[in-house]
């Protein structure tokens, strides 16, 4: 209820501008209308009590200057659109008659814009004997076309009229361009708002590069470059008089070798309109903004000093806002929650983007100060709370493994959603395992720059663990430190893992070795044990234990045996053995499962490296290590200890090396006295 008060009370100024401005109401049968610069509206009947079943109106609007043609611009469109059947419609026909070719139909609540290619629009509006709605509110005028050409830019001056700008109607070759380069008055700004991106055409949104530039020249600051069918912004406002759009067909044509004929990919089809706001700031007056779930982006001036208040047009939304590339951050401004004088919020920074999150409706962007650069790149987001910083906590069990479903489908879009792991003890560590469910395999983010999931080792300002591709790799398991973990999931691009399965436990911190090589000497008189970490308690996931047996003479092997062995079947968990001196030499022998067996080494010494990556809970394994001479038996006389002939082969290559060295300065001395000989000198 309180909703639908909301949207009503959004609606008000554009119902008091269609009643009480100039208009036709679509009754009669046939109406002719002679367009003008200055826009007009038709109505549909009682708007906005709504409109009668049964009706057929048919308006034919002319363009009476040379030269000129008609713009459509949807100001409010809510038609009955039950079970998609579009009965109810508004239907645009480019000339005089409903011969002509058609243009657009109108149904449901789509706000799609569109302009003749003469000077003609004939337009029909009928509804069927069922269900009705509000109605519709359609804004025309006449200007010279605004359709861009292939390879060609036009230039067009942005006034209070509005201007649409459209792309050609005829699909372009790959690498094909056509640029809009739009300027107005000096004490003004441009305002450019965007709808319908890809809603008839979603496929041809990813053979459309749209790319923005503040400014006309080659060399400005780029601020929206996008490709894909997910919706790039709601508005943008530049802060200086010129804005450069560029459009580039980036799918090649496709040639049927049978036939020999060409086809051409379709472009995306959207609305774009420009428009001319004013440029006065102030400082006891905040700019107000308004915030939507697509993106806004907002060049603005540090220099002007003033306010800006940013509000979420659902007031139960936070608001995410995004200051692009500004150096001086946090030092150039304030940002603050509900009031200028109202909570500071901290922005985090990533990848050259510093970023504010409200827990309310309200942001406030204030106290510029002299050190502000000269422009600021806003981007700013309605997001639902849990997707704006919202933090999910839950406990880890030591009993057994914890698995829920955590389904994001609410945070695709510009998300940021903390989930925080915590053991009850903290002499406990967290065990974390990641699985996804989906794969948007259509995701242009293949390396996972803008949506991944960030594993800390305590909160998200502590150690990154792992910075999680889904992409990638369809799970991960994780262990940190502490006694609590938390993984960011961050999103854009509608990117997202889909569902995912977290499973998580916690386990004493013994669970979990120590990453360096272990030293350990072998003795033939007592036998001497290995363990997993917290035999016989469960291990942690993400283990590398690696130990080095060595006998005590170099005529001596080392001798070990598996006594106890509990690891999963599937050799996700595993016991290495590896003759030698080095972990990186040639594994001799894998074990895992219940495997029992005993094994002798070749030479002096034995590397047993252990790593873990299941989730299995096991208790892990025990080995009984000792020595024995080579030719068998326990004799621990008549050959030299390890670590004597190691010392002995040191100091022979020392004195080795001395030699080599006094023959080598020797010889040298000699060959010079030779040449001063030779030469004379002596």
């Amino acid at each position: 209820m309180i909703m639908d008060l909301y949207f009503r009370l959004l609606l008000l100024p554009v119902i008091f501008e269609v009643v009480m401005g100039t208009g036709y109401d679509c009754y009669d049968t046939n109406i002719l209308i002679n367009a003008t610069v200055d826009p007009q509206v038709i109505r549909s009947p009682d708007f906005p009590l709504g409109y009668a079943n049964n009706v057929s109106c048919k308006v034919l609007v002319k363009a009476p200057t040379d030269g000129h043609v008609l713009h459509v611009q949807i100001v409010y469109m809510q038609l009955n659109n039950w079970n998609s059947s579009c009965d109810d419609r508004v239907i645009a026909y480019d000339g005089n008659s409903s011969d002509a070719s058609e243009l657009h139909t109108w149904c449901g609540a789509d706000k799609m814009a569109t302009s003749t290619s003469g000077d003609s629009l004939f337009l029909v509006f009928e509804t069927d004997d069922f269900l009705t709605d509000s109605g519709f509110v359609l804004r025309f005028w006449e200007d010279v076309s605004t359709t861009c050409s292939p390879g060609y830019s036009s230039h067009l001056r942005i006034m209070d009229t509005p201007v649409l700008l459209t792309i050609p109607g005829m699909p372009l070759h790959d690498g094909q361009k056509c640029a809009y380069q739009l300027r107005t008055a000096d004490d003004r700004r441009i305002l450019l708002t965007l709808t319908n991106w890809g809603e008839t055409s979603p496929r041809g949104c990813e053979n459309t590069r749209l790319q923005m530039y503040e400014d006309t020249s080659p060399d400005s600051q780029l601020t929206i470059d996008w490709r894909h069918p997910v919706h790039p912004f709601s508005r943008v406002i530049t802060t200086c008089t010129n804005l450069t759009i560029n459009f580039t067909a980036t799918t090649p044509t496709t040639t049927n070798t049978t036939t020999s004929t060409t086809t051409l990919a379709p472009l995306c089809n959207f609305t774009l309109v420009a428009t001319s706001i004013s440029n006065n700031f102030g400082n006891d007056v905040a700019d107000l903004q308004e915030v939507r779930t697509s993106p806004s982006y907002i060049w603005y001036s540090g220099q002007s000093q003033g306010q800006m208040k940013l509000v979420s047009r659902d007031i139960t939304k936070t608001v995410r806002l995004d200051v692009i590339g500004a150096s001086c951050n946090p030092d150039c401004f304030t940002v603050t929650q509900d009031s200028p004088d109202g909570k500071q919020l901290d922005g985090t920074v990533s990848d050259n983007t510093t970023t504010y999150r409200s827990t309310g409706p309200i942001i406030f962007i204030s106290n510029f100060t002299n050190q502000s650069e000269d422009k600021l790149l806003l981007r700013m987001t309605s997001l639902d709370g849990a997707c704006n910083g919202g933090v999910e906590k839950v406990k880890a069990g030591t009993d057994a493994a914890v698995t829920s479903m955590l389904d994001l489908t609410a945070c695709k879009y510009n998300g940021y959603y903390i989930y925080n792991i915590t053991a009850d003890h903290a002499d406990h560590i967290v065990n974390l395992k990641l699985t996804r469910n989906l794969f948007n395999a259509t995701s242009p983010d293949k390396e996972c720059n803008h949506s991944y999931i960030n594993i800390y080792d305590g909160n998200p300002h502590s150690r990154l663990l792992l910075k999680w591709c889904w992409k990638r790799t369809p799970h991960i398991t994780v262990t940190g430190n502490k006694s609590y973990l938390t993984f960011v999931v961050a999103t854009s691009h509608g990117d997202f893992p889909g569902p995912l399965t977290v499973t998580h436990f916690a386990l004493l911190s013994e669970s979990m070795c120590k990453p360096d090589l272990v030293d350990l000497k072998a003795s033939a008189d007592v036998t001497k044990y290995i363990s997993s970490p917290n035999f016989p308690g469960p291990y942690s996931v993400n283990n590398d234990c690696t130990w080095r047996i060595s006998a005590p003479r170099i005529n001596y092997v080392v001798l070990v045996n598996m006594v106890e062995c509990d690891l999963p079947n599937d050799c996700s968990d595993l016991v290495y053995v590896i003759n030698g001196l080095y972990p990186t030499g040639k594994t001799s022998v894998r074990l895992c499962g219940q495997d029992r067996r005993h094994f002798r080494s070749v030479g002096a010494f034995l590397i047993l490296r252990f790593t873990s990556n299941s989730f299995d809970n096991r208790s892990g394994f025990k080995i009984a290590y000792s020595t024995e001479h080579s030719t068998g038996g326990q004799r621990t006389q008549g050959g030299p200890p390890v670590g004597s002939i190691a010392g002995a082969c040191i100091a022979i290559s020392i004195v080795a090396g001395v030699i080599y060295v006094c023959i080598h300065e020797q010889r040298k001395r000699h060959k010079q006295a030779k040449q001063e000989i030779e030469g004379g000198t002596l």
